[in-house]
């Protein structure tokens, strides 16, 4: 799983998506979520949205999920929603999926800590929602100061 890491920072992304794969293969179920999500990741980086989504979406079902679960599952939609670039359906429909879990994470306390509003503010995986009004909204939301 490190060189999987690795190989995901240098941007070489389908050999990674190999070393994700082996390391979910080898994992003893300690690190099973993680792995996959990093894999959802790697998935919709190397142009393959509906199965990075849907892992991203059964990694975010139930009550009880961590807000950095959360915030990664919503970077995999934004990235999802970059990449289809001839269905503008699925390209809202993941756009507004990316939203809804921000709000998700939002809503466990998430974005308490600074740095991570600032890192919302900047992550280039979630470029694509900068512009949409429902993305501005919560940033208004999560930041007192432009509520001013």
């Amino acid at each position: 799983w490190r060189r999987a890491e690795a190989l995901t920072r240098l941007a070489r992304n389908a050999e990674a998506l190999k070393d994700w794969d082996r390391a979910l293969a080898l994992d003893n179920g300690s690190n099973g979520p993680t792995f996959r999500l990093q894999r959802a990741l790697t998935l919709a980086h190397v142009g393959d949205p509906v199965r990075a989504v849907a892992e991203a979406e059964d990694l975010t079902q139930g009550g009880q999920v961590s807000g950095g679960t959360l915030y990664d599952a919503a970077c995999v939609c934004a990235i999802s929603s970059a990449v289809v670039i001839d269905d503008a359906k699925r390209r809202k429909s993941y756009a507004a999926r990316a939203v809804a879990l921000l709000h998700r994470a939002e809503a466990t306390g998430y974005f308490k800590e600074s740095q991570r509003l600032e890192h919302l503010k900047k992550d280039s995986d979630l470029a694509v929602l900068w512009p949409r009004e429902d993305f501005q909204n919560l940033l208004k939301q999560l930041d007192p100061k432009k509520q001013e």
